[in-house]
């Protein structure tokens, strides 16, 4: 058994949004998620790219 967790969608949703809309450091988050730091710094890479896709044409303002 591999030592990587594997954390569900709903739960990476509720760290990025901590970290987008309450200003939560990374380091916040992930202390109180107990997870990697730079695992959130992924999310939350992922999820901005996500709305550059799904949203093109607007100015997304974080």
């Amino acid at each position: 058994m591999s030592g990587k967790k594997i954390y569900l969608n709903e739960l990476k949703l509720k760290m990025v949004k901590k970290y987008l809309e309450e200003k939560y450091s990374y380091q916040d988050i992930a202390d109180q998620f107990y997870c990697n730091k730079c695992d959130v710094i992924k999310w939350v890479a992922a999820y901005n790219e996500l709305l550059k896709v799904t949203y093109p044409r607007h100015v997304i303002m974080l």
